[in-house]
């Protein structure tokens, strides 16, 4: 017997993908650790994906994201054209994002 508030059992034996949105801006000195921080955290746990976007930044970050996205396979990068805010950028995320 099921109720309505529980939690479907996944019909498959794959692993749960899980995708992480990260907006970054004026993130250079941080996004490196939390990104590697996350990968250690749940290797092995879930099939992960970390969707690193750049909202237009002006310090280095999208030279550190991008370093990052060809270093980690988990990662990708999307490099917004100019500042479009915080909530823009977590869509534009999302739209990337096939977990």
């Amino acid at each position: 017997m099921t109720s309505q508030n529980s939690i479907p059992r996944r019909s498959t034996n794959r692993p749960l993908r899980l995708s992480i949105v990260i907006p970054v801006y004026r993130g250079e000195t941080t996004i490196a650790r939390l990104t590697r921080l996350l990968v250690a955290e749940f290797a092995g746990a879930c099939d992960l994906e970390i969707v690193l976007v750049n909202d237009g930044s002006p310090d280095d970050s999208a030279a550190i994201c991008r370093a990052l996205a060809s270093e980690i396979p988990q990662v990708r990068f999307v490099n917004l054209s100019r500042n479009f805010g915080e909530h823009n950028a977590v869509m534009a995320g999302l739209n990337c994002a096939t977990g």
